[in-house]
């Protein structure tokens, strides 16, 4: 881009200075990893308390208006998330409107328009690794709070409980994972992969062990073609000694694979009981959805309906179906493909594997799991928060482009 049109669309940046050479988007960055810190640890607490839990998601305007204080904002390019927000804000509520409701369920608009806000702000930062930085730290936060939960966590049936379904842990797993990923530091990358592959196999979830390979395929690939400390001989030789181990591993030990950590033959909950009974929860939501095709239930009312199973759909797209319709699902796969798609087209490097790791990794645990358009838990809004800057950064290129390739000083209009 030339000067010309880089006068044109860029803005001159507001700095401010913090004391004792703090960085602005470092303060902004953890104060908001602990508010979602907070909010799983509120979880973890009292995961039945809807009050307490709406006061810790609320509480994210603290770190918001420390955000509008400290750092710039360039709000261009939010085009496309404002007209995700609208349409999802538009088909719950069509999907209340044409059933039952009842004024806690208008809370649920409420919440997800004030997580998908956030997430407009946080994408309109100037500085784009703010929302690494966020993830980052709370993997670090997270780390001695897992820790502990698998020291001292009662066990049910053998999976790791404490105070939650073992699949919720199996979720903050996955966002300290990504978390690890966003930092520098390759010692504590690596202790943070260690507690989350603790804590996997203590809570027994294989979804999230599944949704965990993106994340392990993009540090691979951020090793191989972006590490400049290590020359291609050592990548050979950490290759050559990667295949040996799996292979030992797969060879000698693959019924330890099979049967204590995916345990695939366990009698409750191996390949012969319908995925954990999920096959059964997955009938009877499709049923619901087929009472009502075009708008579904209600957005999250659909449990409600659950009366066989008496449990949740236990996959994200089913859910959709069911709480919001037809309708609504097509608008989440747009949500979700539209925004994988715009994640390949960002320039950083290590920004846009951040992105494409978090993105796959969520929609594969939504194969497993109901959350799609979640507010409850730090994975569900760091998705969210990775799909509007996705969305953001690409219409953002798509501007600059545009600037660059009208030549200036030409009227609209000529004669």
């Amino acid at each position: 881009m030339d000067s010309t049109a880089s006068s044109r669309f860029e803005q001159p940046e507001r700095r401010f200075e913090l004391p004792f050479g703090v960085e602005p988007v470092q303060c902004v960055a953890v104060a908001y990893a602990a508010w979602l810190f907070g909010l799983s640890f509120v979880f973890h607490l009292a995961p039945d308390n809807k009050i307490l839990l709406e006061i810790a998601l609320i509480a994210g305007m603290i770190p918001a208006m420390l955000h509008c204080l400290l750092l710039p904002i360039d709000t261009r390019g939010n085009g496309p998330g404002m007209w995700f927000l609208w349409a999802f804000m538009v088909i719950f509520l069509l999907s209340y409107l044409v059933n039952s409701f009842d004024w806690e369920d208008l809370a649920n608009l409420a919440n997800v328009m004030f997580v998908f806000m956030l997430g407009i702000l946080i994408a309109s930062t100037t500085d784009t690794s703010l929302i690494m930085r966020i993830v980052g730290v709370y993997a670090l936060m997270m780390i001695p709070f897992l820790v502990y939960i698998n020291m001292t966590g009662e066990r049910v049936w053998g999976r790791l409980h404490a105070g939650a379904q073992p699949n919720v842990w199996g979720l903050f797993s996955l966002n300290v994972a990504i978390g690890a990923f966003a930092l520098k530091n390759r010692i504590l990358q690596g202790i943070c992969m260690v507690v989350v592959m603790m804590t996997m196999y203590n809570a027994q979830t294989r979804g999230s062990m599944v949704a965990l390979m993106p994340t392990l395929v993009i540090f691979a690939h951020q090793f191989y073609a972006y590490d400049k400390k290590l020359d291609i001989t050592w990548k050979m030789i950490a290759t050559y000694a990667a295949v040996m181990v799996v292979f030992g591993f797969v060879a000698f030990h693959s019924d330890v694979l099979i049967n204590d950590v995916l345990r695939l033959h366990d009698p409750q909950r191996g390949l012969d009981s319908g995925a954990t009974g999920r096959d059964q929860t997955w009938r009877e939501a499709l049923h619901i959805w087929f009472r009502s095709p075009l708008l579904g239930v209600g957005f999250r009312k659909h449990e409600e309906f659950m009366v066989y199973t008496e449990m949740s759909a236990h996959n994200a797209y089913i859910a959709m179906l069911a709480d919001t319709g037809f309708v609504g699902f097509i608008a989440y796969m747009c949500f979700l493909i539209g925004s994988l798609v715009r994640a390949f087209s960002v320039k950083e490097d290590k920004l846009r594997l951040f992105l494409i790791g978090l993105i796959i990794s969520y929609a594969l645990a939504g194969l497993f799991e109901r959350r799609a358009i979640n507010v409850g838990n730090s994975f569900s809004i760091s998705y969210i928060f990775c799909c509007l800057i996705a969305l953001r950064l690409s219409r953002l290129q798509q501007l600059e482009r545009k600037v660059s390739a009208d030549p200036p000083g030409v009227p609209a209009l000529g004669p």
